[in-house]
Parts: structure tokens; sequence; C-alpha cells
């Protein structure tokens, strides 16, 4: 019945600052002091959502020491606290090297209990998922990331498909601007 609460805020005045922060409300709306939040410094938390077994995981990004931002998957314990058994101690980075931003907007738990992140790398939306351990599924898209079209504009969302795949939300470039669209992905990453 509580709450996870997790975001952001960049500030700019003669010099560029981010504060972060991840917590969780209890039902009355105040801020639960036994949530033992897990550090995430330097990464901005734009979505999250409940596992079965009452794990949460999070998507967003993190900054690194040369300023760029890579795509950050987390997973916590219901105290809070990383969980050891996902990634490298509960984190999960997805990057390519090149892209100088790379950020995961949205997180849907599949069926299998697969994790599912759509975000962006550069100008392009991507989707990526991972197995429940934070390994990247090797049946999805490209080493189990599917990097679309030029995105432009918007935070790409994702949602199950009824009958198995995938919809991703973007803001697709059509030459002059862009266009809200809607893709579909099979189960395997490919377009539908």
């Amino acid at each position: 019945d509580s709450v996870l609460f997790g975001g952001g805020g960049e500030y700019e005045y003669y010099s560029s600052y981010e504060d972060y922060f991840v917590g969780r409300l209890l039902p009355n709306g105040t801020p639960d002091a036994n949530f033992a939040a897990a550090t995430l410094r330097e990464t901005a938390v734009y979505d999250t959502t409940l596992q079965s077994d009452g794990l949460v995981v999070g998507v967003g990004a993190a900054r690194q020491p040369d300023g760029r931002k890579k795509l950050l998957v987390f997973r916590l314990q219901p105290s809070g606290a990383l969980d050891p058994g996902f990634g490298l101690g509960g984190l999960v980075i997805i990057s390519d090297g090149g892209a100088t931003r790379e950020a995961g907007y949205s997180v849907v738990i599949d069926p299998d209990g697969r994790i599912v992140v759509a975000g962006q790398r550069g100008n392009s939306f991507l989707v990526a998922r991972l197995l429940a351990n934070g390994t990247l599924d090797a049946g999805f898209g490209s080493g189990g990331v599917f990097v679309g079209p030029s995105n432009r504009g918007g935070a790409p969302r994702v949602v199950l498909a009824p009958g198995g795949g995938y919809r991703i939300l973007a803001y697709l470039a059509n030459g002059t601007g862009s266009d809200c669209g809607v893709l579909g992905l099979t189960a395997a990453g490919a377009l539908d």
C-alpha cells in the first residue's frame, strides 16, 4: 500500500547541477523513514515497476564521470537496498559506448518475468530486454537491444501487446519535425 517515487531536477544558473531522489511514501503520504533508499547518486529515475515478488525495478539515466549519461536499470529489495542478485550490485548500464546521452524512460515486466525497457540512445529510441538476473536477453533484437528510427521530442514508452510482443510510443522524425507514433515489436525484438 505504499508508493515508490523517484525523479530528478536539473538546474542551470552560471553552472549546471542536478539533484536526484528516490524514496517511498506511506499510504498517508508521509515519507517512509524505514525505507533505506539505495544511493542512486547522479541518477535521474524516470519510471519504476513492481515485480510479483515485491522487488522494484527502475530505469533512468546515470551521469558518468566523463559527463555522458547512460541508460541505467536498477532493482531494489523491499527494504530499499539495491538487489545484489541483479546485474552488478543491483545496477545494469545499457550503453553502446558512443552516444553522449542514453536514458531509460519506461519499464514493464513481461509475463515470463523478463524486464523490458524503452529509452533513447542519441537521437534514436531503443528497447532492451533483460533476464531476471539483469543480463541482456540474447533472444531479443540484436544482443538484447532493438534500436529504432530517429526519436525527437519525447520519452519513449513501452506497453505489453495483447497476445505477445510490445508496443512503443515514440516521436518519430518525419523530415521536417516529428510525429507521435506507435511501433509494434514482436517478442523476438523485430518490427511487427
